[in-house]
């Protein structure tokens, strides 16, 4: 009997999850950056379907007092504030008909036939893993908003691109970075104000859209030593950076929002920064168990839920609109 002929096994749906979990690493350029062993506490799985989330964090301290003797000293009491992020669900139902897996089965001419539902999942999971991206790069303001969406742009969540701190990029801070030493001035007024804020780290890391670091790789952004090499080159050979991400997943939805981030996610104690807080972790939900619903249909519901949460936003140093070459 055909796999398909029945309900989904419970080996077939661990098979797609596992597909989907292989998957997940190959495509998500920024969540795989919070999710690894590189950078340990920068992901907090929380339990599933909840929608908020709350942390308490430690009030800052007030400084000392110069005083005329021992006793005339300021009281200094610790504190807690709780702070509170909304969780935001992203997710879609993959629908199968059933003459259709069985012509997919059957048919031993169709190249790569065999688990429909397995490739088809993976698929529709190319859509949900940018999805993922664009919304830790720029919360709710999705590049390509699902229809519906009633958080689009309202600025519920916020990601590493619209919710950290933002400096003034370019030689003279003016967020234009056409001419050469622009990028280079850039990363150093970002790490000037990381420095200024506490956040000074042996290593910094850099994300962009792709435009901003094709506009770095130019002639006219060459950084003159010996060899002129280009400014992106120059900073990549930095060896205070440990690295520069850039995806088209990175921009707005109008693809015109051109910035660049220069961050470290811990702070001084190596504490996170900043964490994806994260519960739906591309979860494979076989609907009416794995059996066919009313209309001949096999249903499998795919979930990702979380929310990008700042602790310290000035750990996040981000240009304004760039003008770039």
């Amino acid at each position: 009997m055909s796999q398909y002929y029945g309900n989904l096994t419970p080996n077939q749906t661990k098979f797609i999850q596992a597909e989907i979990e292989e998957q997940t690493w190959n495509n998500t350029l920024l969540r795989n950056f919070f999710d690894n062993k590189i950078n340990p506490g920068l992901t907090r799985q929380i339990p599933e379907a909840l929608l908020t989330y709350e942390t308490q964090l430690w009030e800052k301290m007030k400084p000392g007092k110069i005083g005329a003797d021992i006793y005339d000293l300021p009281q200094n009491t610790p504190g807690f504030k709780t702070q509170e992020a909304k969780i935001m669900v992203l997710g879609t139902k993959i629908v199968l008909g059933y003459s259709d897996v069985l012509r997919w089965r059957n048919n031993k001419l169709i190249n790569g036939g065999g688990d429909m539902m397995g490739r088809v999942v993976n698929q529709q999971m190319k859509a949900l893993y940018q999805q993922v991206d664009q919304f830790i790069a720029r919360g709710d303001a999705f590049k390509d908003p699902i229809e519906g969406d009633f958080n689009a742009g309202a600025g519920e969540f916020t990601g590493i691109f619209n919710g950290g701190t933002t400096f003034g990029a370019g030689l003279g801070g003016d967020d234009d970075v056409t001419a050469a030493g622009d990028y280079i001035s850039s990363f150093s007024r970002a790490k000037k104000a990381l420095k200024k804020a506490s956040f000074e780290k042996k290593k910094y890391m850099i994300f962009s859209d792709v435009d901003v670091e094709d506009a770095a790789q130019q002639g006219n952004n060459l950084y003159v030593t010996y060899t002129p090499i280009t400014e992106y080159r120059a900073i990549l050979e930095r060896p205070d950076v440990a690295g520069w991400i850039a995806s088209h997943n990175f921009i707005d939805e109008a693809e015109t929002d051109y910035k660049m981030v220069v961050t470290t996610p811990y702070t001084s104690e190596g504490k996170p920064a900043y964490r994806l807080i994260q519960g739906f972790n591309f979860r494979a939900i076989p609907l009416f168990g794995g059996a066919l619903n009313g209309k001949l249909q096999y249903e499998v519901a795919v979930l990702w839920s979380g929310a990008l949460e700042f602790l310290f936003p000035a750990a996040a140093q981000v240009s304004g609109t760039l003008t770039i070459a």
